[in-house]
C-alpha cells in the first residue's frame, strides 16, 4: 500500500518529524464540488482510521 510505503520512507530517511492530518472536506469547495459530481471518490473514513493506525 502507498501509505505505508510513504511511511517507511520518512523513517529510511531519518526525518525528524511527520506531520499528518485526516481530510475535511469544507462545504462548497471545489472539492467538495468534484466529489458531488463523481469525478473524485468520497472520504472513505475506514480508510483514514487504518492510515492513523498504520502512522501510530
Amino acid at each position: 500500500e502507498q501509505w505505508l510505503h510513504n511511511i517507511h520512507t520518512a523513517i529510511a530517511l531519518n526525518v525528524p518529524h511527520i506531520s499528518a492530518y485526516a481530510l475535511t472536506v469544507e462545504p462548497r469547495t471545489a472539492l467538495d464540488k468534484m466529489i458531488e459530481k463523481g469525478k473524485v471518490p468520497a472520504v472513505d473514513t475506514a480508510q483514514q482510521t487504518n492510515h492513523f493506525n498504520l502512522l501510530m
